[in-house]
């Protein structure tokens, strides 16, 4: 393992979400596994169960306006990302269901409403310095 900043209490901030962008970036051949409220993957499903619940992996990073997040990303800014869930490849991870008939992408905030941290692991065998 590379990295981690999996959260035993409350979700994590913008900081520590951007922690994880940064090693996506200067890694693009990591695994990002991130710990989850599955409320974020809309599923159709009325019912959220509150707390950490659900793991994915990264396709993506988190994205405002088909760019990977950074500093200047507002907390109102729409969020999407390409994540593996429930062995979907693709899943899109885009919209959090607002009431039974609408549902929209979530936004920053509400994003990291439901992030818990994640584990940043380099591909085996790996080389320190191969994508430097």
């Amino acid at each position: 393992m590379l990295f981690s900043n999996i959260t035993y209490g409350l979700h994590i901030n913008k900081n520590k979400l951007l922690q994880l962008v940064e090693y996506k970036q200067k890694y693009p051949q990591s695994h990002i596994i991130s710990l989850i409220n599955s409320g974020v993957l809309y599923n159709g499903d009325t019912t959220q169960i509150k707390g950490k619940n659900h793991w994915i992996v990264w396709n993506t990073s988190p994205q405002d306006s088909s760019k990977d997040i950074d500093s200047n990303t507002s907390d109102t800014a729409s969020i999407t990302q390409q994540v593996v869930s429930w062995g979907e490849i693709n899943q899109n991870l885009t919209t959090i269901k607002i009431d039974e008939k609408n549902s929209r992408p979530p936004t920053l905030r509400e994003y990291l409403e439901y992030q818990f941290g994640a584990m940043v692991f380099l591909p085996i065998p790996y080389e320190l310095g191969e994508s430097e």
